[in-house]
């Protein structure tokens, strides 16, 4: 069973090992993340699925929204906040 700790994992990783600690936490949910969508889109595929439902529910999880638009802002230096 795979739990979504970020809620309570990311405050104490930064607590614990500061700045560093906490991007290599980020990456290594990120990692893991794609590991998942990878890990869905086959076995929706597998399950009876078809590919263009499966793109669809990868295409509408938010996190995925979320870093598409976080790597956007950095690269194009946008400010948020």
């Amino acid at each position: 069973m795979i739990a979504n700790t970020a809620f309570m994992g990311y405050p104490v990783n930064l607590g614990v090992y500061g700045h560093p600690g906490f991007l290599r936490a980020i990456f290594c949910d990120l990692a893991t993340t794609c590991m998942f969508l990878l890990l869905s889109f086959v076995l929706v595929l597998k399950f009876g699925g078809t590919v263009k439902r499966a793109f669809r529910e990868i295409l509408l999880f938010p996190p995925l929204w979320a870093v598409v638009l976080g790597i956007s802002f950095n690269l194009l230096n946008i400010p948020i906040g």
